[in-house]
């Protein structure tokens, strides 16, 4: 009884419990963020904002894999003052990748109108103004993270929190409300918190590009398998809900995008137990090798299953009438379907939380690449009979059945390292 009291009561549940906490904040901001837009602007507007929002997804993923991941798992060997040169460089190299992609969108803004889509140059804009921003926020919460200071993680994002929503209710009371608008006041609170942040840790950067580079193809040689797994991912989700647009329309992707609220709504538990556990997980093979590692593994994923089995109970006893609710539109009543569907997809992605985290952590990450690639590969030939056929619900079986075969994979890449160590 008293070890289950200080397992309950200690540093790792603490740190787990305001891990889960962030990241409900920082879901609960998307979340809010596409009821305003789906309920005030409509469907299409909301469409057009989860594919602006797949991008700067997708763009970060680069970050994640090359910069971040590779700090918070291979700086957990360093010494003190290799640590400080390494954070140096990531925080100069994401500094060299916000400028890139901003200029890239930038670009993508005066060319629209010459190929005609002219009515997405603000869009375009305002996606260029919130890339590098979104990047120095995200770059600030997983040094938190990497350093186990998730207070000031927490204070972070609630800040990116109020600070959004309270654009988008002004935006939404002056009529002025759409993806674009949306996508710039995204950057606007990533940006305040954001510079706040380096102002307050500016003396522990040093900008040094020569360093950088050297840093770089080191991270490259960790990190190039969880860049290909990460951008293969993103992408899956990416490109079915482009697929819907193009083959459905941007309202049918609207729809999507509203029914992948389902996927939204666990993303507090499962990233911030990511966040929490990538570290962690790290630690244990360090310290106790192949033993200490299946332990963690085992745990999480029997922990995972029970809290997920239960949110797809919820989901099929009131999913319906709540996003109808939620949205303010009838159409969303005869999703209850593709609702399941969604919450099938975030049972099995949960319970690969751990083998997958795993894999990275005994430095056998083209598993993970490899099983994500057959993800991707499964999803995108189903992609256009299916949604050809069932519209957005084919879509989301389209993404089932990757998942099925992708979590297959890992799950025996994962015992095939453990085997042979």
């Amino acid at each position: 009884m008293r070890a289950l009291v200080s397992r309950l009561t200690g540093t790792g549940a603490r740190q787990s419990l305001i891990a889960i906490t962030d990241q409900t904040v920082v879901s609960g901001t998307r979340f809010a963020a596409t009821i305003l837009i789906g309920r005030i602007a409509g469907m299409e507007e909301l469409g057009l904002y989860a594919i602006g929002f797949s991008i700067i997804i997708l763009i970060s993923t680069i970050q994640e894999a090359l910069l971040m991941s590779p700090y918070s798992v291979l700086g957990a060997r360093e010494g003190a003052a290799g640590r400080r040169r390494f954070a140096d460089s990531i925080f100069t190299l994401s500094c060299g990748l916000g400028v890139v992609h901003m200029c890239a969108a930038l670009f993508g803004a005066f060319l629209a109108p010459a190929l005609g889509y002219a009515d997405q140059f603000y869009f375009l804009i305002a996606i260029a103004i919130t890339v590098p921003f979104a990047l120095l926020h995200n770059f600030a919460r997983k040094m938190c993270y990497a350093h186990f200071r998730l207070r000031d993680a927490l204070f972070l994002d609630t800040g990116v929190t109020v600070i959004q929503i309270t654009g988008l209710v002004g935006l939404a009371m002056t009529a002025s409300l759409s993806a674009a608008t949306s996508i710039a006041a995204m950057g606007v609170a990533s940006a305040v918190p954001g510079l706040v942040w380096f102002y307050s840790n500016q003396h522990s950067f040093v900008t040094r590009w020569k360093r950088a580079w050297i840093q770089l193809r080191q991270n490259w040689a960790f990190g190039k398998w969880i860049l290909g797994t990460q951008q293969i991912r993103t992408l899956g989700g990416s490109m079915i809900l482009w697929f819907i647009s193009a083959l459905s329309g941007v309202a049918a992707a609207g729809v999507f995008a509203a029914c992948s609220i389902v996927i939204t709504a666990a993303n507090p538990l499962l990233l911030g137990m990511s966040n929490i556990l990538e570290p962690r997980t790290a630690g244990a093979y360090v310290n106790g090798g192949h033993t200490a590692l299946a332990r963690i593994v085992r745990r999480t994923t029997i922990a995972l299953a029970y809290m997920l089995g239960a949110y797809g109970v919820v989901v099929f006893l009131g999913g319906t009438n709540a996003i109808t609710w939620l949205y303010d539109d009838e159409q969303l009543r005869d999703q209850a379907h593709m609702l399941m569907v969604m919450a099938f997809i975030v049972l099995l992605r949960g319970l690969m939380l751990a083998p997958s985290l795993g894999l990275r952590a005994l430095g056998r990450t083209k598993y993970n690449f490899a099983a994500s690639l057959l993800n991707l590969l499964v999803s995108l030939t189903l992609a256009y009979p299916l949604i050809v056929q069932f519209g957005a619900l084919g879509g989301a079986y389209a993404i089932f059945g990757g998942v099925i075969a992708g979590s297959a994979a890992r799950l025996w890449f994962f015992a095939r390292a453990m085997k042979n160590g």
